[in-house]
């Protein structure tokens, strides 16, 4: 009878050109059973369809949610699918429908010119499903039109046009979120680690525009899968696949270039991505009016594969790659080189009660060295760090549960003379062997429909092994080396120092009509550190497992935020604030000794701070004119009074923590002018960083030496920038497969010399005069075009 109606299906619709899916397996064929056909809807350039309506058999039965997402629930039966959403040609698809599956769409903007032709809700949004407060996701559509540098598509810094968020400048990709340090956000590429984000000393990101589909950031209500970052996590998705058999998409400009093909095989089960982009930025040197810019020399590349194969209707593997590395040579004194290889292997299976198994296993390398060039002084210097994961995970729409395992090896660092007249000595320190493995759990209780309630729960434990050299003090506890009594060889597999560590997590929303209140905890610990005492981190930063001086940073974190939607206008305003406590963070003894110091935990300072903080946040998502503007008063302070090495800092008083920036202001304006044209505008204002500055000088035995004001006392010029993007792009037809576009940025428009850090030089029979670093002090226009077919 089944195979009856579809002849009679068939027949119906001899005249209708529209092609015919089949779902599902006719052996799983129940006849009065429904089964569940789901799918992803999404716009011809890669963003989810949120409330998308879709009709069976002109009978409207379900809409997308906010991520493209739908489901329906149907008895074996042959149908005519109709996807429609103002603005866009609707899209039919004939069904023949036998067992559980899933169907993939694609919306096309209309012929018609109409006032409102966005997929509402999907560029900038919270999301509310889990009770969350504190995130937000950010789809490939709108990155495009975020602040870049030399027309770019930079995923690192389009976090900054976020409420909460900053970097300390053009020249860093590590970003503080709400006054976090540049080591306590997570960032993930495809769920493996990335532990130096940028590119070309960080004024690029290591994100392929052409491979990202979308990014989140947690920045309060942390989800208990994630660990070991105790201020944020920006998770990053590399799956932008393609509609068609081959489509080939790239970018020409004048900083570098990329190429990316997407293409499918063996019945559409195999879907590739691969591309890679080089850089030649060298020529960018030669126009800077500098003796030793001219002599220096800068490129990057990278390569990316996304792979996703489907086994059947239950069991998908996707396999991912990414390497990327960096050349900077500053003329005659320094060569710095880094990489970062990462590769990832997940499995993902549907059980048919709607309940998903996900396991993987990844790993993460970065690998650096300095090469100094200086006669008599030519050396190389390497450190590094790896990791290797084993996840696994199993959820459905209201639990989600998991263990994960890393291992990590940590190279903190390792120098030697490279040439027979260098000076240098030789120096090896030990490197350290690491292990986390953590139990989580999360499950949303739907109280009403309108209340959530999403408690989880996450169970560390930390290993540092051996072997290693590990010194031993007096009964004091001081970490000096006047109370230094000994050392102690812990044999390989012994334990350094071990942490067992609980982290609950909760969060809570309510809705009234259009209106949501959200609130959430966090406690998270921190068992990596990057060791750096600047603002801008450099190749030569070294990363540092918790020892048996040194341990985690935990932070705990309060957040309450309101949202309210005018669904008129299409905007969203929100107030979210937030109270954070510092426990055990890393700070640092005057003139610290960082690099190879085989004494480290003399150097190293446990602090105690509080973050806290308010952001204002007012969006439109819909129309010819959308965009964000947003307000954050946050301050972040630290008090240093360490019984153990007996100091204190500032007297014991507390004072600004680097990452304290009290005014951010940040707007993000988009105006579509027509279906072809669209201005985007891009401003921020940051406060100044705190820091500390010498005041006076006095001479020991003829020297020079600096009196340095109280630390972060003195604070670097405020930051400020404006930018503006034309974007020129062809219109997408079902018929017309190409997509390029022509972009002009103008980067810096109004050429405001932003001060990047401030650092004083030693003059002949002179005090030490002040100097200001600027990164970018001019204006930066780009042009850049972009293809697509």
């Amino acid at each position: 009878e089944f195979e009856r109606r579809a002849l009679v299906r068939e027949s119906t619709y001899q005249s209708d050109p529209i092609e015919n899916s089949v779902i599902g397996n006719p052996k799983n064929l129940q006849d009065n059973f429904r089964s569940t056909l789901s799918g992803f809807v999404q716009n011809e350039s890669g963003e989810p369809g949120s409330g998308v309506n879709v009709a069976v058999d002109g009978k409207l039965m379900s809409k997308t949610d906010d991520s493209g997402y739908y489901e329906l629930k149907l008895h074996p039966k042959n149908y005519k699918l109709t996807y429609s959403f103002v603005g866009f040609e609707p899209e039919n698809k004939l069904v023949t429908f036998y067992s559980e599956g899933g169907l993939d769409v694609t919306l096309f903007e209309s012929s018609t010119l109409l006032n409102e032709v966005i997929v509402e809700g999907n560029q900038v949004k919270q999301i509310f499903g889990k009770g969350q407060v504190g995130v937000m996701k950010i789809d490939i559509d709108k990155l495009e039109k975020l602040p870049s540098f030399l027309g770019t598509l930079d995923v690192v810094k389009s976090a900054t046009a976020l409420p909460g968020v900053t970097v300390s400048g053009e020249s860093s990709s590590y970003l503080n979120v709400r006054g976090g340090g540049n080591d306590q956000t997570l960032v993930l590429m495809n769920n493996t680690s990335i532990y130096n984000p940028g590119h070309l000393l960080g004024f690029f990101s290591v994100f392929n525009g052409d491979f990202v589909s979308d990014m989140t950031l947690y920045k309060g209500n942390i989800p208990a899968r994630y660990g070991n970052r105790a201020s944020s996590v920006l998770d990053v998705k590399m799956n932008n696949w393609g509609e068609d058999k081959v489509n080939v998409s790239g970018g020409i400009g004048i900083a570098n270039s990329n190429l990316g093909v997407k293409s499918k095989h063996f019945d559409d089960r195999l879907d590739l991505h691969v591309g890679g982009r080089i850089s030649y930025v060298g020529w960018l040197l030669n126009s800077v009016p500098d003796e030793e810019i001219l002599r220096s020399t800068a490129r990057f590349g990278d390569a990316n594969l996304s792979s996703r194969f489907k086994l059947n209707e239950n069991n998908t593997l996707f396999l991912t790659s990414y390497y990327g590395g960096d050349f900077f040579r500053y003329a005659d004194d320094i060569i710095y080189r880094w990489s970062t290889f990462n590769n990832g292997l997940k499995w993902s299976h549907l059980f048919n009660n709607d309940w998903v198994l996900e396991s993987e296993i990844s790993s993460s390398r970065l690998s650096n060295s300095s090469e100094g060039l200086t006669l008599n002084d030519e050396f190389r210097f390497e450190n590094g760090i790896s990791e290797l994961s084993l996840k696994s995970t199993v959820s459905n729409d209201f639990l989600e549960a998991g263990i994960d395992f890393s291992s990590f090896g940590i190279e903190i660092g390792e120098i030697r003379p490279n040439s027979p007249n260098s000076l240098t000595s030789e120096q090896e320190m030990d490197e350290e062997r690491l292990i986390t493995l953590g139990v989580h759990g999360s499950y949303v209780f739907s109280i009403s429909e309108n209340t959530k309630i999403n408690p989880g729960l996450r169970l560390n434990f930390y290993g540092n092994y051996g072997p290693q050299t590990v010194n031993l003090y007096g009964s004091s506890g001081q970490l000096t080396s006047q109370n230094k009594v000994g050392e102690e060889k812990v044999e390989s597999g012994s334990a350094v120092s071990t942490t067992f560590a609980l982290e609950p997590r909760l969060g809570i929303s309510q809705r009234w009509n259009n209106t949501i209140v959200r609130l959430g905890y966090s406690r998270i610990n921190q068992f990596l550190h990057l060791i750096s005492n600047t603002m801008l981190v450099n190749p030569a930063t070294v990363w540092k497992g918790s020892d048996r001086y040194i341990p985690p940073t935990v932070i705990d974190q309060y957040s309450i935020g309101v949202e309210h939607e005018i669904k008129k206008t299409g905007m969203t305003i929100g107030v979210e604030g937030f109270y954070k406590t510092l426990n055990n963070q890393i700070e640092y003894r005057d003139a610290a000794r960082l690099l190879l110091n085989e004494n480290l935990e003399q150097d190293i300072l446990r602090g105690q701070g509080t973050v806290h903080g308010i952001e204002f946040l007012l969006s439109r998502n819909q129309g010819k004119v959308t965009g964000l503007v947003s307000y954050t008063y946050s301050r972040a302070f630290v008090r240093v009074s360490d019984p153990i090495q007996g100091i204190e800092i500032n007297g014991g008083e507390r004072y600004p923590y680097y990452s304290d920036r009290p005014h951010n202001i940040k707007s993000n304006i988009d105006v579509k002018l027509t279906k072809k044209w669209t201005i985007s505008s891009n401003f921020t204002y940051i406060s100044g960083s705190p820091i500390s500055l010498p005041v006076a000088t006095y001479q020991i035995d003829g020297v020079d030496v600096p009196l340095f004001s109280e630390r972060n006392s003195e604070r670097i010029p405020d930051y400020h920038r404006l930018d503006l993007v034309f974007t020129l792009k062809s219109r997408i037809r079902k018929t017309k497969k190409n997509n390029d576009r022509w972009v002009l940025t103008l980067y810096n428009v109004y050429s405001r010399e932003n001060i990047a850090n401030v650092f004083f030089s030693s003059q002949e029979d002179a005090p030490a005069q002040p100097f200001q670093l600027v990164n970018i002090g001019t204006i930066v226009p780009t042009l850049t075009y972009k293809f697509e077919f």
